[in-house]
């Protein structure tokens, strides 16, 4: 697995990116403060992907989240909401 595929379906999504979406977010102040949180976070790609099984925007979507690390708890606390 390549990372050029991985920033190849990332770039597809963001170039795709709705508008509207932001209308989900904007009215509720606890996706405002993970938006502004997830900013500021360290996300890096995994050092073993797994292999793109499938080619539905959906099933891109997954695996592109299953592709990154990240530290929950970083931002639970950036954010300052309760632990889930």
């Amino acid at each position: 697995m390549s990372e050029n595929l991985f920033s190849e379906k990332l770039t597809w999504f963001k170039e795709n990116e709705k508008p509207e979406v932001v209308l989900l977010v904007a009215d509720d102040p606890k996706k405002i403060r993970v938006v502004v949180a997830w900013s500021n976070m360290l996300v890096q790609q995994k050092v073993h992907p797994t292999l793109l099984n499938g080619d539905s925007e959906s099933e891109i979507w997954d695996w592109l989240w299953e592709q990154i690390e990240y530290s929950l708890e970083d931002l639970l606390e950036k954010t300052a909401l309760p632990d889930y």
